[in-house]
């Protein structure tokens, strides 16, 4: 446990990053489109937003910024974005420009509706989110009640319990209720992990 909590932490802390940058997207979208419908091109409009959003979005904007004023493809740019933030929304903006930039049209009405489509999106989350939560708390007690029990049942009687790890066909027992457990648990989280 003690090996695996920082790795816990660093991708718990991952995704919450994930999730401040996917609720500050599609404000930052607007404003990239209101900015060229002012008259500024993409790589100035993604500037004053990046100026304007706040961290961590703002840090990976600017980066996108500097590759493409220091001379890196706005393909590549962009791809690195998606790269480096592993969210569906950001994918949908760097595929919106992408395909803009190939093919042509007005960027901000494209953006402006991209900001539009995430914040759907977004909106359609929560309301799974919410509906689901009886679910995620059943998951959780069912998760959690097997190894609870177990604990009490030690505590009340050792000798019993003892059973399960001083003789061969207890350790097996265990083995095999505990891969079942996991298997079960995994079986749970995935039911109730809804994607949009």
């Amino acid at each position: 446990m003690g090996l695996a909590a920082p790795l816990w932490w660093g991708l718990h802390a991952r995704q919450q990053q994930i999730v401040r940058i996917d609720a500050q997207l599609p404000d930052v979208l607007d404003l990239v489109a209101r900015a060229m419908q002012a008259g500024h091109a993409f790589t100035s409009a993604l500037q004053m937003a990046a100026d304007d959003a706040k961290p961590p979005l703002s840090a990976h904007l600017h980066q996108v910024f500097d590759e493409i004023h220091f001379g890196l493809d706005l393909r590549q740019a962009m791809n690195g974005l998606a790269v480096r933030i592993d969210s569906d929304d950001v994918r949908f903006f760097v595929t919106s420009v992408l395909v803009q930039h190939d093919t042509g049209g007005n960027l901000a009405e494209i953006l402006k509706n991209t900001a539009t489509l995430i914040r759907e999106r977004q909106k359609l989350r929560g309301v799974i989110r919410v509906l689901s939560g009886e679910g995620r708390v059943s998951a959780w007690i069912l998760s959690l009640l097997p190894f609870g029990l177990a604990a009490v049942l030690h505590l009340v009687n050792p000798e019993f319990m003892s059973t399960l790890w001083t003789v061969p066909q207890g350790l097996q027992m265990l083995y095999a209720s505990l891969m079942l457990m996991l298997a079960g648990i995994f079986w749970m989280w995935r039911l109730i992990d809804i994607r949009i």
